[in-house]
Parts: structure tokens; sequence; C-alpha cells
């Protein structure tokens, strides 16, 4: 039987949106509180420590990059998919734009990339110590766009990032120098960035193509192979959304565009891709689980053990329907087993990335209330 928990973030009334999501090994979890959809607004990173259950704003971003609030130019609104904590449980972060300007009800990325005062500064990239409860600016990564992901490879001391709106591929070490761009890689943006076991780094593009970083080599390679996707798409709006390396080999993956959980594996110089089916074993009982999982689709990939934890998102659709399904997926098993829904006295929230802590507890954080939540699942 799963216990589910909601926190809510009173430190932060005001955001809207969590998009990011990490746990360090110190015990805390951390989660990027952001402002998309306020104009002139500020992201925060929000710290929850997993044994008192307390949450506090450890760092206002725009403090962080020395921008003041009201500012003409679109702010530090976001922190999106880019938030790395390292083994020892320093956290590094970059930040990203599509919040408006103060005055302004909208922001367009390409419209205003050249314009002097409206235009995104920058991403910033960013270290938290908690011990030493000290933030550190190395400033401006990637001008006038935002970081959309980022990765952290540890073992070759560099993070590898994508970028927003240009979609181009950059690469810098731990401390935001010596940076290399790989030129455009997507349409849009890049939403998930995996590790494999041969350090290689896998993603797809808008249309889900596989891309492969040698970061020894500094090297990519486009493959040519797309992921599933339904066929009405034509593959357009097919990133992958969410990507788990787990121990038997595969790499677990949730598509923006499509309801099945599927993994993927480098196999002798190509890709063997396998579609798992619905997130559930059987339909016909439930007509909301239904309607989840055969119109909604998997994100907030969590590996516990030998188990894929993810979330069936229904953010379209029927206002009874929309909601946060928890199931799993059993790697050594292939058993499929539906958990429960995320709910708290009848809200149910939408969440995007996930999260396991040291206590052993699956958490996430909502994309769509103000203020927002962090959710923890006990099993």
């Amino acid at each position: 039987m799963a216990f589910i928990e909601r926190f809510l973030m009173e430190n932060c009334p005001n955001h809207d949106t969590c998009w990011d999501i990490t746990a360090s090994p110190d015990g805390f979890i951390y989660v990027g509180a952001c402002m998309e959809h306020t104009a002139g607004g500020i992201a925060e990173l929000v710290q929850f420590n997993t044994k008192t259950c307390e949450l506090r704003t450890v760092a206002n971003i725009g403090d962080v990059a020395g921008e003041k609030y009201g500012d003409t130019h679109a702010p530090q609104g976001k922190i999106h998919l880019s938030l790395c904590s390292t083994k020892s449980g320093i956290i590094y972060g970059a930040t990203h734009c599509t919040t408006p300007p103060l005055m302004d009800k909208m922001w367009d990325p390409w419209a205003m990339f050249m314009d002097a005062k409206r235009c995104f500064r920058g991403a910033h990239f960013y270290r938290y110590d908690p011990v030493a409860n000290d933030i550190v600016d190395f400033g401006i990564i990637t001008p006038n766009e935002g970081v959309s992901v980022m990765i952290l490879d540890e073992d070759r001391e560099r993070f590898f990032a994508a970028t927003f709106p240009k979609s181009h591929l950059y690469s810098w070490n731990m401390k935001g120098r010596d940076v290399i761009d790989f030129g455009r890689v997507s349409e849009h943006y890049i939403l998930s960035l995996i590790k494999y076991l041969d350090g290689k780094i896998y993603f797809t593009d808008y249309y889900g193509r596989v891309i492969c970083l040698d970061p020894m080599e500094m090297k990519l390679d486009f493959l040519n192979i797309k992921l599933p996707h339904p066929h009405y798409t034509d593959g357009m709006r097919n990133w992958m959304a969410h990507s788990i390396a787990a121990s038997d080999g595969w790499i677990y993956a949730g598509m923006y565009s499509y309801n099945n959980l599927i993994r993927f594996r480098p196999t002798e110089g190509r890709i063997e891709v396998e579609d798992l089916g619905l997130g559930m074993e059987e339909l016909g009982k439930d007509t909301s689980l239904d309607f989840a999982f055969t119109k909604g689709a998997p994100v907030g990939l969590i590996l516990k053990d030998e188990t894929i934890y993810f979330v069936q998102l229904v953010y379209f659709g029927p206002k009874e329907f929309r909601g946060s399904y928890v199931s799993s997926y059993n790697i050594k098993t292939g058993k499929k087993e539906y958990i429960g829904v995320l709910e708290d006295d009848g809200f149910k929230p939408l969440v995007w990335k996930g999260a396991l802590g040291t206590d052993g507890k699956l958490y996430w954080a909502d994309f769509d209330a103000i203020p927002p939540s962090l959710w923890s699942m006990s099993l």
C-alpha cells in the first residue's frame, strides 16, 4: 500500500511551476520553483530536508545572477531540468527563460532574441554548497539563451547542456569555463540526457531520432533510428521526456507524445528498441485508468532497486481524468503494477520529473499549481 504526503511550498507563494527535482546523497531534495507564467517572476532554488520535512528557499536566482526585479529584460524565471548533484552533495544548476518581462503579457523567444531591452541576457551557471550554505555564480554561460536540460558527467568533470531557443548542445567544465558549442542538434529543445553504461550520453531530437555523444572524443553521432511515436504525429513532438539507465543494460524512457513505456540499448553498433506496452496490466476496470494509460504519457521515471516507478501524466482531456497516475515496471520480471494516483483532499497534481530520496521515498513536484507542492510516496 502506498502512502502519499503533500508538502505545500509556502516559501514560494507566487510560484507556478516546478520542472526540475534532484536528490542529494546527504538527505536533501532540491526543487527548482519557477515563475513561468508570471511576468517579471524570479525562480528560486528550494531545499527539502527529508529528516525534518522542512522546506526552505536557499537562493533567489535573481539575486544570484545580479538582476533586479522589474528589469525590462526577460527575467531569470525558470530552473528547467538542469539541477545536478555530485557525490559529495554539491548542487549545480543553470537558469532558463520563457518568463515575460514585467510589463509584457507574453515573451516570444525568437522575436525578442536580439531586442536590446527585452531579450533574455543568458543562462547563469551556479553552484550551491549545502555545508557552507553558500552559492557561487559562474556567470552567463549561454548568451541570450536558456538551458533546457543539463547533465553532469562527474567522471569527465564536465557538464553537457542543451539550449533554448536555438537548441545547441554545449559542454563546459566545473567552473563554467572551456565552453564547447557542438552546434544545433534539434528543433525547439532537448528534454533528456542520459549517461549509459559505456560512458556515452544519449538523447533524442524533436523527431525522436537518437543522438549519441562520446565524452571521451567529444563527438556526436546522429543515429539513423527514431524511438516509437504515434503514427498521426509523423514523429513530431517526439522528444524523449525522461530516461533512466538501469543495471540490466537498458535505458528506460517515456516519450513526450507516446502512451507506452519503452526501452532501448546500444547493441553491436545499432540501437535495439523494445515497446513495453501500456503502463498497466489490464484495462476495462476503471474509466479513469483506461483514459490515463491510453491517452497520457510516462514521465517522472524513478529507479528503485529493480523497479522503475513512473507517472502516467494526463495533461489534456476531461478535467476529471487529469492527474498523475503512478505505476511500476519490474525490470527483472517484466511485471507491471498500478500503484495509485497522486491526490490530496480532491486536488490531483500534474508532475514532471521524479527523484529517489535517501529515505527510500519517491518524490515529485507539481508544475500547474500556485503555490506548488512537493509530493512524496512511501511504498
